[in-house]
C-alpha cells in the first residue's frame, strides 16, 4: 500500500480488500486517497474511472477531486453516470442532472471490465509468485465485485418519474450502454433503464420494446450456458497462459460478450473435443451457431 505507481496501488486495494473492522483498514483507508490523488494527476482514463468508483462506493469525495477525475475520463458515460449517482447521493440533485446530461450525450460509455481484469492481472505477475489461472481468478473475483451499474440504474428509475428532462438523460444514457454492449450486466441494466424512463415518460410501446430486449439478452445468455457451461470455457481459457492472453485481448477489444464469443470461435474445435461432442451433432452445431453469435 505504499507504492506510488497507481496500477500497483489499484490492484492491492482491488485484490486485498480487508474486513470492515480488520486490522489492515487503516493502511487500505490510506492506500485509497494515495490512489486517488495519484489517479486525478495521472489523468489515465482508466484509473480515474476507477477512482470516481471509489468515491461512489465511500459516499464520495471533495467536489474539487471529484471534477479532476471526471475531467480525466470525461468522454466515458460511465464516468459522467458515477459521477451523477456520487452527487445525487449528497443531495445534490441539479448536479446530478447536469451529469446525467453528460452521460448521455458522451461518445461511449464503459466500465473497462476487461482493460481492468487484465490489467490486475498484468501488475499480479510482476508482484506475486502465483500461476496464470490463480492470477486471472483474482484478477475476475476483483472486478465482478465493483458497483459498475446497479446505483445508475435505481437513480434513473426514482428521478425519471418525477421529471421528464431526467428521463430523457436516463433515456440517452440507456441507449449508450447499450450500444456498447461492454458486459451483460450493463446490456441488462441499460434496457432496464430504458423501459423505467419510457414509462416515465408515458411511452408504453417503447418502454415494452425495452422489456423485450432485456428478455433477450436473459435469454440468449441462458441458451449460451447451457450449451457452453461455464466451467468448460473457464477450463479452455484456463488451459494455457497464451489462451487466457488471447481471451484478455478479445474480451478487452470487444466486450465481454462479444469478445467471449470471438475467443470460443477461435477455439471451437478444442472445445468440442473437451466438450466430448462430435462437430457433426446437433449439439455441436448448436455451438458452432452460439459461437457465431
Amino acid at each position: 500500500m505504499n507504492s506510488r505507481n497507481p496500477e500497483h496501488l489499484l490492484t492491492a486495494l482491488l485484490v486485498r480488500r480487508p474486513g470492515p473492522n480488520g486490522p489492515r483498514r487503516a493502511q487500505h483507508i490510506a492506500g485509497r486517497e494515495r490512489f486517488l490523488e495519484l489517479a486525478a494527476t495521472a489523468r489515465d482514463p482508466l484509473m480515474a474511472h476507477h477512482g470516481l468508483l471509489m468515491c461512489m462506493a465511500t459516499s464520495g469525495c471533495k467536489p474539487d477531486l471529484e471534477q479532476r477525475l471526471l475531467e480525466a475520463d470525461r468522454h466515458n458515460g460511465e464516468s459522467w453516470g458515477v459521477v451523477a449517482t456520487i452527487r445525487h447521493m449528497r443531495g445534490d440533485t441539479a448536479g446530478a442532472f447536469e451529469a446525467m446530461q453528460g452521460a448521455a450525450a458522451a461518445p461511449f460509455a464503459t466500465s473497462y471490465w476487461g482493460a481492468s481484469i487484465e490489467l490486475i492481472e498484468r501488475t499480479l505477475r510482476g508482484m506475486a509468485d502465483e500461476t496464470f489461472a490463480e492470477r486471472f481468478s483474482e484478477a475476475v473475483g476483483a472486478v465482478a465485485s465493483l458497483p459498475f451499474a446497479v446505483p445508475i440504474s435505481r437513480m434513473c428509475s426514482s428521478e425519471a418519474e418525477a421529471s421528464p428532462a431526467w428521463a430523457d438523460a436516463c433515456i440517452g444514457f440507456g441507449s449508450l450502454r447499450i450500444q456498447r454492449q461492454d458486459t451483460e450486466l450493463a446490456l441488462v441494466l441499460g434496457y432496464t433503464i430504458l423501459e423505467k424512463a419510457f414509462h416515465a415518460r408515458g411511452d408504453t410501446a417503447r418502454a415494452e420494446e425495452a422489456a423485450a430486449g432485456r428478455d433477450r439478452v436473459r435469454e440468449d445468455m441462458r441458451a449460451w450456458r447451457k450449451t457452453v457451461p461455464p466451467d468448460l470455457a473457464n477450463s479452455l481459457i484456463l488451459s494455457s497462459e497464451a489462451r487466457m492472453q488471447d481471451h484478455l485481448r478479445a474480451i478487452v477489444q470487444q466486450g465481454e460478450i462479444a469478445g467471449m464469443r470471438s475467443f470460443l470461435r477461435q477455439e471451437l474445435p478444442v472445445l468440442i473435443n473437451r466438450s466430448g461432442l462430435d462437430q457433426r451433432s446437433e449439439a455441436g452445431q448448436c455451438l458452432a451457431r452460439l459461437a457465431d453469435g
